[in-house]
């Protein structure tokens, strides 16, 4: 009797925060819960997919509509709920090396990310990933990935 009741107790303690960032394609939008309609909208935009090792690829429409790569980091943890990430990013100049550290929490019952970039000041920039409704990613993947040059 006494495993059974060790094993229920065991799913009802909450994970790291950062455990909710599961592998797939999420958005990062600027508000939590954002109503489905308004995240496909987003994620048909663009989207990261995030990798088991917890890495990410991210993706933007470019010319022509088809999407392009303008991100590749790979992260290591931090503790339970903060990890760092290096990699590369394209803001329209080429691919230039970056790094940032992220830390997770929960708030307004939705896992909130504080993101410090390296050479960017203290402020954070603060996300509320959700994950992309899979009709969104089909419609985005319909548009085609552009060749990196």
């Amino acid at each position: 009797m006494r495993q059974p009741l060790l094993l229920a107790a065991a799913f009802l303690l909450p994970l790291p925060a950062a455990a909710q960032l599961q592998p797939g394609f999420w958005s990062f939008p600027g508000q939590p819960n954002l109503p489905e309609a308004e995240l496909a909208a987003l994620c048909v935009t663009g989207f990261s997919l995030v990798l088991s090792d917890g890495g990410s690829l991210s993706y933007l429409p470019g010319e022509g509509g088809a999407l392009r790569q303008d991100a590749a980091m790979t992260c290591a943890p931090d503790g339970a709920d903060a990890w760092t990430c290096e990699g590369w990013v394209d803001n329209g100049a080429g691919p230039e090396a970056s790094r940032h550290t992220t830390s997770a929490s929960t708030a307004e019952g939705a896992l909130r990310l504080e993101t410090r970039v390296e050479g960017q000041g203290d402020q954070p920039v603060v996300t509320w990933p959700q994950p992309c409704p899979p009709a969104a990613i089909r419609a985005a993947l319909a548009l085609g990935i552009a060749p990196r040059d």
